[in-house]
């Protein structure tokens, strides 16, 4: 396909699919707190919806916009928009106010047009359809965004995988059609936040992925001889900070990682923890009294 230059929503949806792209490497290194999966859940789905609608104004779609009331006796701005041979030059020099005029179309209806938007791609790729993606991604995203969802259950494993292995072939769709600014790829250059090319997922456990983490692995050989003493609080925070205490590599912006990765390993029972009492007797102010001290050490199962 040709590549068009003047694409006028191709750099926020470069930054949405960069981000959905950081998100998911994320999660496949250990990191699969409600916070993360929600993150590459909500900029996939606006990565996605960026791109189909800059395709749909590459293909001079009109469906790409509906138009509110309010337009002039003389047929303004319909008149120029359903005349108008190029969208991008059209919308890119609109005024403010009349782009107002205008909305442009809900995910579910350009799931339902896929189809149609992707049928060249389809008829050199037989047997590949993205639909069911989609409809997972838009469900995924109605429910984090409008409804309850909790963190054992929102983006399940399954799901997960479904998605990186969708991103594998939306990534394909979207050199095809032009929506990308560069081919081929680099180990380091400008575009590299932006590849993806990866390899199916088959299987994928989030346990897994915490156990195999190289941050969980290190921070096993640093746990395994300390003692950490007054340990008495159980939540992944407090441990956190606890370790971050001992060892000055965590503090700082280190910390937010060592967080999350203990709050995973919580989750799925890999961190454990044993605690000794050790009382002692002092002398006080009205005689002998008892005090005591808390000795807890890690251990992370990998």
């Amino acid at each position: 396909m040709t590549y068009i230059k003047n694409q006028i929503l191709q750099n926020n949806a470069l930054e949405a699919w960069a981000m959905s792209i950081r998100y998911c490497d994320y999660i496949l290194e250990g990191k699969a707190t409600l916070e993360y999966r929600k993150h590459f859940v909500s900029a996939l789905h606006n990565a996605v919806e960026l791109f189909l609608k800059q395709l749909m104004l590459n293909n001079v779609d009109y469906r790409v916009i509906q138009l509110k009331n309010g337009c002039n006796s003389d047929g303004f701005p319909a008149r120029d928009f359903y005349n108008s041979t190029n969208l991008n030059d059209y919308f890119s020099s609109l005024d403010k106010e009349t782009m107002k005029k205008f909305f442009s179309i809900e995910f579910n209806k350009m799931i339902d047009i896929t189809k149609e938007l992707f049928r060249e791609y389809y008829e050199e790729n037989s047997g590949i359809s993205v639909k069911d993606d989609l409809t997972l991604l838009n469900k995924l995203r109605n429910n984090e965004t409008h409804f309850f969802i909790d963190k054992d259950t929102f983006l399940t494993e399954n799901e997960f995988q479904q998605l990186h292995n969708f991103m594998i072939t939306f990534y394909d769709i979207l050199h095809f059609y032009s929506l990308l600014p560069f081919w081929g790829s680099g180990e380091r250059w400008e575009y590299t936040k932006l590849q993806f090319d990866r390899q199916v997922l088959n299987d994928f456990i989030y346990k897994e992925a915490v156990r195999n983490a190289k941050f969980v692995k290190q921070l096993k050989e640093q746990l395994e001889c300390e003692i950490f003493l007054n340990s008495e609080e159980e939540s992944a925070y407090d441990i956190a900070d606890s370790i971050a205490c001992v060892f000055n590599e965590y503090q700082g912006n280190k910390f937010d990682d060592l967080w999350v990765y203990v709050e995973m390993m919580l989750e799925y029972k890999i961190l454990t923890y044993h605690d000794e009492v050790e009382e002692y007797e002092i002398e006080g102010q009205y005689g002998m009294g008892k005090e005591c001290n808390i000795y807890r050490q890690y251990y992370i199962n990998v």
